[in-house]
């Protein structure tokens, strides 16, 4: 198998004794594993695939455009999230990895929240999220985790990506993430 149905192969292979991927080269449109959410009365933002971005996997890449940032400061103004629907092993350790860079540098304005897709919107893991900064060059960034019993069996948010904080004008880009068992 390659291509999409590849992946969808590798999401359906959960809980995690396997690895989740999530790959965005030669996509066009926004995957379903791809939630967003934008408070329209502080913030504006826009996401899409851009099949012309040059990404060490291929081409193609999840664009984050930020078109004006939160009203409030509050990053929770515009979101968008990665699924992950099988849950983790409570106890266990992971590691995420994430695949970025930016149209400018971004110094800790992106805060990456761990918790479960759906209400209550509750930590998923220890810690349950990270501020990082983002470069203009591709880089992996990888976050060890452990999963919090709220984590077991239901659909997740890893990672949300919380970017009200960011500066109007940027755009961030995703590459691919995963998540595996931590060595």
């Amino acid at each position: 198998m390659r291509g999409t149905s590849f992946l969808s192969l590798l999401l359906i292979l959960l809980p995690l004794g396997a690895q989740t991927e999530w790959k965005f080269a030669g996509l066009s449109n926004l995957p379903g594993f791809c939630g967003n959410y934008v408070n329209g009365k502080a913030a504006k933002a826009a996401f899409r695939m851009d099949p012309s971005v040059v990404t060490p996997a291929g081409k193609g890449a999840l664009e984050i455009a930020i078109l004006q940032s939160s009203a409030t400061s509050n990053g929770s103004d515009i979101q968008i999230w990665l699924t992950q629907d099988k849950g983790l092993t409570p106890g266990k350790k992971y590691r995420l990895r994430l695949v970025m860079k930016a149209s400018e540098a971004v110094q800790n304005a992106l805060s990456l929240q761990f918790i479960k897709n759906g209400a209550p919107y509750s930590a998923a893991s220890k810690p349950g999220g990270a501020r990082i900064s983002v470069g203009t060059d591709w880089k992996e960034q990888a976050f060890d985790l452990e999963a919090l019993p709220a984590a077991e069996g239901v659909s997740l948010r890893f990672p949300d990506f919380f970017c009200g904080e960011i500066k109007a004008g940027t755009r961030l880009y995703l590459a691919s993430a995963s998540l595996v068992a931590a060595p």
